[in-house]
């Protein structure tokens, strides 16, 4: 080792040297080490977008932690109550996600259109949570679902099943509201 090089600090630090093609006793093997791999996800305009990383174990104890559910039993009824917070879950899956993005943030003044790129930083992304356009959220979260599918929980058929049909009931609203809205419009 050259007086420039520096010793590993733990055994696992040490990476051998890349094997030649072919040659590889590891071919076949996946690494279940977490790692820092980062996607860039576009948001409509196909212009701005966020960086999101897989996460980790570690992530995903934190998440736990900071949308913890309640659990309230009631020892005359036996009754137990489970409080879900959504919200606390989404937007801890957002911070522990999102790594970088691309955004501007456009004003309307008396002075016209001012655009101003904002730096990434926790405390910019907790500003955007604040503020952002629901829709964005959404689908930022629907991303880092299908990148962390354990994020998902445990959804089974009956589940799934039962979401398409309250989808299929929300849509058939909708329809049926556009339909009055466009005959009263000709009327």
């Amino acid at each position: 080792m050259t007086a420039t090089q520096t010793e590993p600090n733990f055994p696992e630090d040490q990476i051998d040297s890349p094997v030649a093609e072919g040659a590889d006793e590891y071919a076949g093997y996946e690494s279940y080490f977490s790692t820092q791999d980062t996607e860039k996800h576009y948001l409509p305009d196909g212009k701005q977008y966020v960086v999101l990383k897989y996460m980790s174990e570690r992530d995903r104890v934190a998440l736990d932690r900071a949308a913890r559910q309640s659990t309230t039993i009631d020892s005359k009824t036996r009754d137990m109550k489970i409080d879900l917070d959504d919200t606390a879950r989404r937007h801890e899956s957002l911070k522990a996600a999102m790594v970088g993005w691309h955004l501007v943030r456009i004003e309307y003044g008396a002075n016209g259109r001012r655009v101003k790129e904002i730096p990434f930083s926790q405390t910019e992304l907790l500003r955007w949570l604040d503020d952002a356009n629901p829709n964005a959220v959404d689908d930022i979260y629907k991303r880092i679902r299908q990148m962390n599918p354990w994020l998902g929980g445990e959804e089974n058929i009956e589940d799934l099943k039962e979401q398409r049909d309250d989808l299929t009931k929300r849509i058939a609203e909708l329809e049926d509201e556009e339909a009055r809205k466009g005959h009263s419009e000709r009327n």
